[in-house]
């Protein structure tokens, strides 16, 4: 099944009337992120999902249909930002992003942001940031060895450049924790 069709049959899922969905243009991300810190779960994820119907490839209504689902079903919320990932698999910023998410979802979101966080270390040695997330979510779940290996291989990467050289130092002084 492709991401569309898993989103669609989540929809289904966890709204069964789609139908009765209000309408998107009601709706804009930061409304619905000041809906959700005033507790309106079931709202924000009305809306997000009407958002995501209107613009299926943005990345906002999935974030916000997510982050409402976070309290009352964190399996599903992790699935909503783990498509993320599925729809931008090849943008390691997308991954680091979907990745930080995740980490807010306990026990499973932490070993999905695990893996994202290592592919995008993989697909952009470049980025320090994929290291240190990656090294950070690997100490988070007891991972020292990793934690230290992951800072480790992003030192020996950013060496080559002039700010990798700085982010080095921050990385060595980091490095100390573990």
């Amino acid at each position: 099944a492709t991401v569309q069709q898993r989103l669609t049959e989540m929809e289904r899922e966890l709204v069964p009337d789609l139908d009765s969905l209000p309408d998107a243009s009601a709706y804009a991300y930061d409304d619905l992120m000041l809906r959700l810190a005033n507790g309106d779960h079931a709202g924000v994820a009305a809306g997000a999902l009407a958002l995501h119907n209107r613009q299926p490839g943005e990345l906002l209504p999935l974030v916000a249909y997510g982050r409402a689902l976070a309290t009352s079903s964190p399996a599903a919320a992790a699935r909503v930002f783990g498509s993320l990932i599925d729809l931008y698999p090849a943008r390691a910023d997308l991954r680091r992003f979907a990745g930080n998410l995740l980490e807010t979802i306990p026990e499973t979101g932490q070993l999905i942001a695990i893996d994202t966080y290592a592919e995008a270390a993989r697909q952009r040695p470049d980025h320090p940031t994929s290291f240190l997330l990656l090294a950070l979510a690997q100490a988070q779940a007891g991972r020292y060895a990793a934690a230290d290996l992951s800072l480790s291989q992003g030192i020996a990467a950013e060496r080559r450049s002039d700010i990798g050289r700085k982010v080095a130092d921050v990385y060595a002084d980091f490095a100390k924790l573990f």
